[in-house]
């Protein structure tokens, strides 16, 4: 069955409801009462996207931009089974990017730069297509890169600081290829990279804290002082990259971790607190990075987590007596840990024993002061768990035997349950159609 596209919202709630009535054997075995196994989400500054095992996705939260792609209606409070055949979502702050099966990519939502790159102007209320062949997405505040089946990098957008690297600081409004043979794209606040050929990391937008400013434009708005416009080479040998606001990690091909960039935090991890133009080295025998504003993770090949940078908000886990704030070298966090995830004031880690690990603060977006849920040391947050999904005021977890869970923020619906507060405990959410919405 074809992904949808052109129906009107009524019709969409019609033709989800009659498929999810349909779903293959592998979903209709769920005992009555316990929804549909989910498979995978991603979550927006209000909204949410989770695709099922069979493929569905599912959306729910505000729609005041179109995120949800359920038409005009305001919101959805529970799940709405929304597109099948999909392969993977990532949801933007406030605009959400879909890649079916057959490698298209359909875009909603806000489009106040461009950043769907559908090629017209203003929100978008439905998906509508925007590129075939693609395989990733990573979409930042008002940029998008796109990776495709050949390991070609497209970008379309906002690109004040050349964030687009196509030579000139417009924005677009439909993809534009910017570098061939990449692995893997990272869409930042202002600036792009992308692993490329022969494991090299190349870089472009607004690179002041980067590189050293070599060619680099001071021409533009802001004072910024070194905006490339085009892709540059920075680094070699490189597998991942990870980055914060203005702090880059590299992780290379011998398991090594270099830093750069901002180091007012000590997030580079050097011992100092001065900023960092050229890559240092800060770990050996590493498995996996991970980055947020202004601190830094990374896991080891023993399952060992470390962290180092800000702590301000008790993201690296070092207790509330902790001092420094700041911590300029990596510290040991926890043991036997299989999986990590950073958001801007928390830090998620699965261990082998399927227990997940909380520390920092999770507080709403508009509420930042707000205490919410938090843990100036690592907590178990809940058992069984097979995927987390971070954003910055709640987030999806789905479990080992496929359930569907939220924590955090729910005021616009973006956990899919009917209290409309911060949920403040681990709550699982059921993917079955249903009313009411916030349209009602």
């Amino acid at each position: 069955m074809p992904l949808l596209s052109k129906f009107a919202h009524i019709g969409i709630a019609l033709f989800c409801f009659t498929l999810c009535l349909m779903l293959p054997l592998s979903i209709a075995s769920a005992q009555p009462g316990d929804g549909v196994p989910a498979g995978y989400a991603s979550v927006g500054a209000y909204h949410s996207l989770v695709i099922d095992v069979s493929g569905n996705l599912w959306v729910f939260g505000d729609n005041s931009l179109g995120q949800l792609g359920i038409g005009n209606e305001p919101g959805a409070i529970y799940p709405r089974c929304l597109l099948n055949n999909v392969r993977t979502a990532e949801a933007g702050d406030f605009n959400s990017f879909v890649i079916s099966t057959d490698s298209t990519l359909w875009a909603f939502g806000k489009n106040s730069q461009w950043e769907l790159g559908s090629g017209t102007y203003g929100n978008r209320y439905l998906p509508a297509p925007v590129l075939t062949r693609m395989t990733t997405i990573s979409p930042a505040a008002s940029h998008v890169l796109g990776l495709d089946e050949e390991g070609n990098v497209w970008s379309w957008g906002g690109n004040k600081s050349g964030q687009l690297g196509i030579g000139l600081v417009e924005t677009l409004s439909a993809p534009r290829k910017v570098l061939s043979g990449a692995s893997q794209v990272l869409a930042g606040s202002e600036f792009s990279m992308a692993v490329g050929r022969g494991y090299t990391l190349w870089a472009w937008g607004n690179l002041e804290l980067a590189v050293q400013n070599k060619g680099g434009r001071s021409d533009l708005p802001g004072g910024q002082k070194a905006v490339f416009a085009m892709p540059q080479p920075v680094f070699s040998q490189v597998m991942k990259v990870a980055a914060g606001t203005r702090h880059y990690l590299a992780l290379r091909e011998d398991d090594s971790v270099w830093a750069w960039g901002n180091n007012s935090e000590g997030q580079v991890g050097d011992s100092g607190f001065e900023n960092r133009l050229s890559p240092v080295k800060v770990l050996d025998n590493v498995a996996d990075i991970a980055a947020g504003p202004n601190h830094s993770l990374a896991l080891d090949r023993q399952g060992r987590l470390w962290g180092w940078g800000a702590n301000q908000a008790g993201q690296l886990g070092f207790g509330e007596s902790d001092e420094p704030r700041s911590h300029v070298s990596p510290k040991l966090i926890l043991t036997g840990i299989v999986q990590i995830f950073s958001s801007d004031t928390y830090t998620l880690a699965l261990d082998e024993q399927e227990q997940l690990w909380f520390m920092g603060r999770l507080s709403p977006p508009e509420f930042p002061e707000f205490e919410g849920i938090s843990s100036a040391t690592p907590q178990v947050i809940l058992q069984d768990v097979a995927f987390a999904a971070p954003g910055r005021g709640h987030i999806l977890l789905i479990k080992t035997d496929g359930s569907l869970w939220g924590v955090g923020n729910n005021t616009s619906g973006q956990l899919g349950l009917p209290d409309l507060d911060f949920i403040d405990s681990p709550t699982k959410i059921l993917l079955q159609e249903r009313k009411p919405t916030l349209a009602q």
